[in-house]
């Protein structure tokens, strides 16, 4: 299944909403509008696409848009919400502890690294994850 969200990349409202209705009109299965200043931008970006778009919002911590709720986000309607972001600084903070460690230990890995997410977490995580996926789909 290929689900396409058609990205505005557009700096003013008027032109974000403008793509947005276009990538709607031309079947993308939803649109992502970059950079929200605001809730009433939201709003007008769900009245230019109307009700049975899908809007997918990306969301990073210090970002244009403010802290705002998954409940709040669906209230406006926002149907995707992305996280990207955070998750790669927080993987990229973990590396960079566990490079830290491993560098400071001459690559001797000892009891510290045991705070550290070890293999049978790891793959215990993989598999709740696909699990979860997979139950999602049927």
């Amino acid at each position: 299944v290929l689900f396409v969200i058609a990205r505005t990349d557009a700096v003013d409202l008027k032109e974000k909403c403008s793509r947005a209705k276009r990538y709607i009109d031309e079947g993308a299965d939803a649109i992502l509008v970059e950079g929200l200043d605001s809730i009433e931008e939201v709003k007008e970006v769900r009245k230019s696409v109307g009700n049975s778009a899908n809007i997918a919002v990306n969301l990073i911590a210090g970002g244009k848009t403010a802290p705002i709720s998954n409940s709040e986000l669906s209230d406006l309607g926002v149907n995707i919400v992305n996280y990207s972001t955070p998750c790669l600084f927080t993987a990229q903070f973990a590396i960079t502890k566990m490079l830290d460690l491993l560098r400071n230990g001459d690559g001797v890995l000892s009891e510290e690294h045991l705070e550290t997410v070890s293999l049978l977490d790891n793959n215990s995580l993989l598999r709740n994850s696909l699990e979860n996926t997979l139950e999602s789909r049927s």
